[in-house]
């Protein structure tokens, strides 16, 4: 939703430092873009490739210098035990 009706959507998931990204590749570094490879810890890890913005950007943008349709919060949590 748009304005009063928009909802945050959170969930836990991990940096993987890896060139690939299940099949795909993701580790872009580019004066415009780069990417990074997230997956959620579970006992089959589900991996995605998403766009992150640099220092100040509060909406990455996507290989082509385009906004992407998303932004992405990186927030630091406890580790477990």
């Amino acid at each position: 939703g748009k304005g009063p009706e928009s909802k945050m959507s959170c969930s836990v998931l991990r940096p993987v430092d890896s060139a690939k990204c299940g099949s795909r590749r993701c580790d872009y570094r580019r004066e415009t873009f780069q990417t990074q490879c997230l997956e959620q810890p579970r006992f089959f890890p589900k991996s995605d490739c998403v766009y992150i913005g640099y220092q100040g950007q509060d909406r990455p943008m996507d290989i082509m210098g385009k906004p992407t349709p998303y932004g992405v919060y990186i927030l630091q949590g406890m580790n477990e035990p």
